[in-house]
């Protein structure tokens, strides 16, 4: 057999075992992390879209408040210096009444998502949902923007008006 002391054989074998007993806990322990990690992640992207939810949300309740102070705005705009039923301030009604109905299909879509899912859905359907919730506030926040700078083009319009109007007095 071999030359090698008997203890040295047994030394052997017991490192060998420790060596698979801590090679299957290391395993065992970067699978478990390999699930926390997943598992955080499908928590961030939740919360995420939580989040993205209550601002969509906010910004569908705020636009057919500024859409409205906006057609206001340039109805009194135009007939301070064109007149209320000239072609701008038709052209700019039916856009409006085009708008407040887009404002509509957003709200319609932003009720038919699955919200009460959402903690229950995989990181698939999360990221889906995510992508529907990013068109409509991508589709609402450019609304906004519209109707705000409609309301800074008003705001202008007006002051030119009465700078004209004090100039030529």
């Amino acid at each position: 057999m071999s030359d090698a002391p008997a203890w040295v054989t047994y030394s052997g074998v017991c490192l060998g075992i420790y060596a698979a007993i801590t090679g299957t806990a290391g395993l065992l322990v970067a699978l478990r992390a390999q699930q926390r990690a997943g598992n955080s992640k499908l928590y961030d992207e939740r919360r995420q879209i939580k989040t993205r939810l209550i601002d969509t949300n906010s910004v569908i309740e705020g636009l057919g408040g500024i859409i409205r102070t906006s057609l206001q705005s340039r109805l009194n705009s135009l007939s301070a210096t064109i007149g209320a039923l000239s072609g701008p301030a038709v052209g700019f009604k039916q856009q409006v009444d085009a708008d407040l109905v887009a404002v509509n299909s957003l709200r319609t879509r932003i009720d038919a998502l699955p919200v009460d899912s959402v903690n229950s859905m995989s990181l698939e359907e999360l990221e889906n949902f995510g992508t529907e919730l990013h068109d409509i506030n991508s589709r609402a926040i450019a609304l906004r923007v519209r109707y705000q700078a409609a309301l800074a083009e008003d705001d202008q319009r007006r002051r030119d008006h009465e700078m004209m109007w004090n100039t030529g007095r």
